[in-house]
């Protein structure tokens, strides 16, 4: 019976780490995409500067792959961090992954805060390192070789 649970638990890690729900070719990027500076100012600051509760993880994907030539990947599973959305780029040959979170839910607050705190996330037991910006994180960053361009680009979102 061990050996079958253990089986189990492997397979389901197996999947959960793979993260592509589907393919970039399927994904449409927002054509409303707004520059963050002329976004309206009437946000109220809210953990790492500013609420960007009401954009799209889209926007933020699309502002990505302007600023840094990163190209789209897959959708990721969100179930695991326990945040509303998720996506992921190549860039530099290595997967950089971002959540959205709905800071209206108690849960994904909590969650925000963690990362604002301790600066990293755990998925299925293993530690990625994330930094929040508003209600969006990005993980497993600070292993890309254009990780200060990376941080600089979302920071500024």
């Amino acid at each position: 019976m061990t050996v079958f649970c253990r089986c189990l638990i492997a397979c389901f890690a197996l999947l959960l780490l793979a993260g592509c729900a589907s393919s970039a070719s399927e994904r449409h990027i927002s054509a409303n995409y707004m520059e963050p500076s002329k976004r309206p100012s009437a946000f109220v600051q809210f953990f790492s500067g500013h609420d960007n509760n009401a954009v799209p993880i889209e926007e933020l994907i699309r502002y990505i792959l302007l600023k840094t030539g990163a190209q789209p990947l897959c959708d990721m599973e969100p179930g695991p961090v326990h945040a509303e959305k998720g996506f992921s780029v190549m860039l530099a040959g290595r997967q950089v992954a971002f959540y959205k979170y709905n800071t209206k839910y108690k849960k994904m607050r909590n969650k925000l805060e963690y990362v604002n705190k301790n600066k990293c996330l755990y998925i299925v037991g293993r530690k990625y390192t994330a930094v929040a910006n508003g209600s969006f994180v990005m993980i497993d960053y600070d292993t890309n070789p254009r990780k200060d361009q990376l941080l600089k680009v979302f920071m500024e979102f």
